[in-house]
C-alpha cells in the first residue's frame, strides 16, 4: 500500500514540474512565487476554454489526471481546520476590575471576635438566607465556650478555635470566590444571565452542626482535650457530615461522614489492627495529623497492609509509637517506591529487613525525603499539600536519581559489595552526595590515615557513619592522637580496628578520658591508647571511675595492673570483674591483693574456674555461684524500685 502511494506522487509530480518549468522559462526575470498544489478545478477549465497553456502542460495533462488530488483536499482541511479554530465564543477574562473589587470585599480578619463582632461578622459572611447563619457557630467565642465546658484548659481552646474559625472564614472565601467565577463566566457566556446556579453557596447543612461533630467526637470516648488537638491539627472535621441522616439516607449513602472516618481510624486501625491501648490511641489522634479524614484514615490501613506484607508483625508497630503516628501518615504509593528501590537489582537488599528498617528511628531522614509528610497546622494555608505538587515530584525523582549515583559509588567505585548491611546500619547513607562527601571521605582515609583499599569496604560496612563524617573533623582527632604520643605507623591499626573513633567529639569525650587516665598515673598515655584505642569513647562517671574506685580496693598496686593490662576497662564490672573477685574471695578463700589483674580476667568462665579457683567440676560450682548472685540482685533492684516507688505515691499523697 506504501508503495502504490509513493508511485501515484511520483506520477503526479512528473506534470507539476514541467509545467513550472515552462513558467520559469516564460518568466521576465521575475523570481517564482511559493509553490503551490494546482487546484483541479483550474485545470479542468482551462482545458475545456482553450486558454494559453504551454505545450508541454497540455502533454503532461495526459500522463494522469485524478478526479480530485488528495494532497490538495488535506491542505484544504487543515486549513479550514485552522480557521474554526480561531473562531472562539466569549470568555470572561482571567483577572479584571469586578473580580478584583470582589476579592477586596472578601477580605475578613481571622482575630479573635467578640460575641458583638461575631454577630456582625457572620452577618457580612451571610447576606443570602438564613443557611449562610449555620456559620456562625464556628467563630471563636462559641467553639472556645464549647471547648472550655468540656474541660480543655483556655490556653489549648483559644488555639484550637483560632484555628476552626481561621479555617471556615477561609473555607468561606473559597466558596464564594469559586461561585462568583462560576457565575461571571456563564454571564459572559449566555449574554449576561447565569442559568443553572444555586442562589446561594453555603458550606454545610443546617441540619447539623458544632454540636453534632463534638456528640460524634465524645461518643468514641475523646475527652475535651483530645476534641481541642484534633480541631487544632484537622480543622476540616467540623463541616463534615456527622452521621447518616434517615431523612436524607438516598442522598447521603456515598458521602464520607465522621462517624465513618472514626470507626475506621480509630476503632479499626488503632484500637483494633494495632491493639493500642485507648489511652495511647488517643495520644496518635492527637499527634497525627489528617488521620480523622478520608484520605488519610485509608493510607494508614494501606500502610499498615504493605508493612505485614514486608514481615513486620503489627505488635512491633504499636510498640514503636514515637514514629507510628509519622509512618501512618505515609503515602502507601511512595513507601512502596522506596521498596522497589531498596529491593531493586542495584541495593539487593533482602525484603525481610526492609520491614525493620522502615520501621526505625534511623531511616526518617530517608523516608521524609523521598516520602514526606504535610502537617497542616495554619488554615490560612489551606491548599499547601497541593500548592506545589509538581515541583515536589521534580524533586523526588532527582532525589533517586542522587541515590542511584550514590549506591553506583559505592558498589563500583569504594568496592562495597554486601550493601544491605550498609543500609540497615545507615540509611541516610543513600542521601549522600558522591562526589562531594563519600569520596572525599574514602580518599581521606586511603591516603592520609594509610588505610588501604581492600580492608576499606570491610572499615565502612563496619561502622558506615564514617560516610557522612567532616573530613576536618577526622583529620583534627587524628593530630589529637598523634599529640597524645600514638604512633603515626599504629594511626591505620587503630582507625582499621576501631573506625568510631573518627566520630568522637574530643572536647566532650575524648578529653575527660585522657585528664583522668593522667590523674591516676598513667604516664605513658599514647602507649596506654595503642593498646585499648576504645578507652576514648568510654563515660568517666559511668564506667572507668566505677572500675578503677573497684580495682584499688582489690589490688595493692592498681596503676601497674591497669599499666600492664589496659583492656581491664573493657570488661563488664558487675558481671564479670565483680563476680570473678568475690568468688575468689568469699568461697575460694583466696586473697586478691597480690593476684595479676589479667591472670583473673583474661579467660573465659570455665577456663578461670579451672586454672585460676583451681575448681575441679568443670566451672560448675562458678556458673551456680553467678547464677543465685544475679537472682539476688534482680530482686533487691525490684525491691528499690518498689520502694522508690512508695516513696513518690506518699509523697503525692502528702502535698495533696
Amino acid at each position: 500500500m506504501r508503495n502504490q502511494w509513493r508511485l501515484a506522487i511520483f506520477l503526479y509530480l512528473i506534470p507539476l514540474s514541467s509545467s513550472l518549468a515552462a513558467q520559469a522559462s516564460s518568466s521576465d526575470g521575475k523570481s517564482n512565487s511559493r509553490l503551490k498544489p494546482p487546484d483541479p478545478s483550474t485545470e479542468r477549465r482551462s482545458g475545456g476554454e482553450g486558454s494559453k497553456t504551454t505545450a508541454s502542460t497540455q502533454n503532461s495533462s495526459s500522463v494522469i489526471n485524478f478526479p480530485k488530488d488528495l494532497y490538495t483536499e488535506a491542505f484544504i482541511q487543515r486549513k479550514s481546520k485552522r480557521k474554526n479554530r480561531r473562531i472562539r465564543n466569549p470568555s470572561a477574562p482571567v483577572v479584571d476590575s469586578t473580580l478584583l473589587r470582589f476579592l477586596s470585599q472578601q477580605k475578613v480578619e481571622t482575630k479573635p471576635l467578640g460575641y458583638v463582632e461575631q454577630e456582625l461578622a457572620s452577618a457580612s459572611i451571610s447576606q443570602e438566607g438564613d443557611k449562610e447563619q449555620w456559620t456562625g457557630q464556628f467563630m471563636y467565642e462559641n467553639v472556645k465556650s464549647t471547648l472550655i465546658e468540656l474541660g480543655t484548659p483556655k490556653a489549648v481552646a483559644h488555639e484550637a478555635s483560632m484555628v476552626v474559625q481561621s479555617y471556615v472564614l477561609a473555607r468561606i472565601k473559597q466558596r464564594r470566590i469559586r461561585y462568583f467565577l462560576k457565575k461571571r463566566d456563564m454571564e459572559w457566556e449566555n449574554g449576561g444571565i447565569a442559568n443553572g446556579l444555586p442562589e446561594n453557596s453555603s458550606l454545610g447543612s443546617p441540619e447539623y452542626g458544632l454540636k453534632d461533630i463534638i456528640d460524634i467526637l465524645l461518643e468514641f470516648k475523646l475527652t475535651g482535650h483530645d476534641i481541642a488537638a484534633i480541631f487544632k491539627h484537622t480543622p476540616g472535621i467540623v463541616l463534615m457530615m456527622p452521621r447518616r441522616y434517615s431523612q436524607h439516607l438516598k442522598d447521603n449513602m456515598n458521602r464520607e461522614t465522621l462517624q465513618d472516618t472514626l470507626s475506621r481510624a480509630y476503632d479499626n486501625v488503632l484500637l483494633g489492627s494495632l491493639r493500642l491501648r485507648r489511652h495511647d490511641a488517643k495520644k496518635i489522634l492527637r499527634s497525627c495529623p489528617g488521620l480523622l479524614t478520608l484520605r488519610g484514615s485509608k493510607r494508614a490501613e494501606d500502610v499498615l497492609t504493605l508493612m505485614t506484607s514486608l514481615g513486620v508483625s503489627l505488635k512491633s508497630l504499636a510498640r514503636t509509637k514515637a514514629t507510628l503516628p509519622v509512618l501512618l501518615s505515609r503515602s502507601p504509593s511512595a513507601m512502596f517506591r522506596l521498596i522497589s528501590f531498596l529491593a531493586s537489582d542495584a541495593l539487593r537488599m533482602p525484603v525481610k529487613d526492609i520491614g525493620p528498617l522502615l520501621r526505625g528511628k534511623s531511616s526518617l531522614s530517608l523516608i521524609d525525603a523521598v516520602a514526606p509528610v504535610h502537617f497542616i497546622l495554619n488554615a490560612d494555608n489551606l491548599r499547601s499539600t497541593s500548592l506545589n505538587i509538581e515541583a515536589e515530584r521534580t524533586l523526588i525523582n532527582e532525589q533517586y536519581r542522587k541515590m542511584s549515583e550514590t549506591v553506583w559509588t559505592l558498589r563500583n567505585k569504594i568496592g562495597s559489595q554486601d550493601l544491605s548491611k550498609v543500609i540497615a546500619t545507615y540509611p541516610s547513607v543513600l542521601l549522600l552526595n558522591a562526589e562531594e562527601q563519600i569520596l572525599p571521605v574514602a580518599s581521606y582515609l586511603m591516603n592520609d590515615l594509610g588505610i588501604c583499599k581492600n580492608d576499606l569496604p570491610r572499615v565502612l560496612q563496619l561502622y558506615p557513619f564514617l560516610l557522612g563524617k567532616d573530613v576536618n573533623s577526622m583529620q583534627a582527632i587524628a593530630e589529637y592522637l598523634l599529640n597524645l604520643g600514638v604512633k603515626e605507623e599504629d594511626l591505620s591499626g587503630i582507625f582499621r580496628a576501631f573506625p568510631s573513633l573518627l566520630t568522637k567529639d574530643i572536647e566532650t569525650t575524648m578529653t575527660p578520658v585522657v585528664r583522668f587516665l593522667q590523674e591516676i598515673g598513667i604516664v605513658n598515655v599514647g602507649r596506654f591508647i595503642t593498646r585499648l584505642p576504645p578507652v576514648l569513647g568510654y563515660s568517666v562517671e559511668d564506667d572507668i571511675k566505677p572500675k578503677w574506685e573497684f580495682l584499688s580496693k582489690v589490688c595493692l598496686y592498681p596503676t601497674f595492673e591497669l599499666s600492664t593490662f589496659p583492656a581491664y576497662f573493657s570488661y563488664p564490672l558487675d558481671r564479670v570483674i565483680r563476680t570473678r573477685y568475690e568468688y575468689l574471695k568469699f568461697v575460694k578463700k583466696v586473697p586478691t591483693d597480690l593476684l595479676a589483674l589479667d591472670l583473673v580476667l583474661r579467660h573465659g568462665d570455665k577456663d578461670f574456674a579451672e586454672r585460676v579457683a583451681n575448681d575441679l567440676d568443670g566451672g560448675k560450682r562458678f556458673t551456680t555461684f553467678a547464677r543465685l548472685r544475679k537472682e539476688i540482685q534482680s530482686k533487691e533492684l525490684r525491691l528499690n524500685r518498689e520502694q522508690k516507688k512508695m516513696t513518690k505515691t506518699l509523697s503525692r499523697k502528702i502535698d495533696s
